[in-house]
């Protein structure tokens, strides 16, 4: 059986005993940093112990996006299925690097869960990565939903995705969004007293170091009015903390429908820990009680 500890910095003294950590693409070429996040430190994460099961998965390609679909073994009929949208910072990670994440979605939910192959930074700068997320949610709405509705579900610089793709889509008209579940995610754009690191992914994601006047890509500038449920995640030793707090800040002023869980003791990115650490695990379990809400 598979040990999960009970606090992040066990699991993590345990990781880091064997060598293995994450990569920073501020002091090794951004090729390398890549390789060694998603070969050595993610596949560390994701590979431990056997991988949930599901039904099914399916891979296939629409308008140039790869797309994986995960079938539970336990399927609620006719209930709208989930798009997940990774994290990486925009500039690193895969479907194979999310897929623990994906598979224990689908299994606890009991949705149908779609993940996206958005292209990542710097070869592709906003809004590319926001309308592929658009473009797979309108595609899985027609021709995958029963009903035309769609939850969105995103993590880190997936979780800004998600919420941008549901902003503009209400925008348009379009209610297919039916909620949206939204790990610590950096909502509140390019900041000057941010760690050097958070504005490099800024500046990759905007493809510029002038903060954007566009408000889908930094979403605490666009109105919260007329979005759908949001459930909201995130770790108190999370650096991101103070966007989810200026997140609700704009929700509570617009009266739109949330709430917000956060976790002691867990820091960033603690969603693809699960394999790890009980909490996190915990945590995806809350998540997708919630989502099994939503319809």
């Amino acid at each position: 059986m598979l040990q999960l500890y009970d606090t992040y910095k066990e699991a993590a003294d345990v990781l880091a005993s064997t060598g293995v950590a994450g990569a920073d693409p501020l002091a090794v070429p951004l090729h390398q940093a890549r390789i060694h996040q998603e070969t050595k430190f993610l596949a560390a994460l994701s590979n431990r112990g056997d991988l949930p099961l599901v039904a099914s998965t399916q891979e296939f390609n629409f308008g140039g996006l790869s797309l994986r679909r995960f079938t539970p073994l336990f399927l609620d009929v006719g209930k709208p299925p989930i798009l997940y949208v990774r994290g990486g910072g925009w500039w690193y990670g895969t479907l194979d690097t999310h897929e623990r994440t994906m598979r224990l979605i689908a299994s606890m939910s009991r949705r149908v869960v779609f993940g996206v192959d958005y292209t990542r930074t710097p070869e592709a700068h906003y809004p590319v990565q926001k309308n592929q997320v658009i473009a797979a949610a309108r595609h899985i709405c027609d021709c995958y939903s029963e009903h035309g509705k769609l939850v969105l579900f995103g993590e880190s610089a997936g979780a800004t995705l998600a919420l941008s793709a549901a902003q503009e889509l209400r925008d348009n008209g379009d209610k297919s969004i039916v909620g949206l579940v939204l790990f610590y995610g950096n909502y509140a754009g390019p900041q000057p007293s941010k760690r050097p690191y958070s504005q490099w992914v800024w500046q990759q994601y905007l493809g510029t170091t002038e903060p954007s006047v566009n408000p889908y890509a930094i979403p605490v500038l666009c109105s919260m009015e007329g979005l759908p449920f949001i459930w909201l995640c995130v770790g108190e030793n999370d650096a991101l903390l103070p966007d989810t707090l200026a997140l609700t800040d704009k929700l509570n002023q617009a009266n739109s429908p949330y709430t917000l869980t956060r976790y002691p003791g867990l820091p960033h990115g603690f969603v693809m820990w699960s394999a790890w650490v009980r909490p996190a695990l915990e945590a995806i379990v809350q998540a997708c009680n919630a989502a099994a809400k939503m319809h």
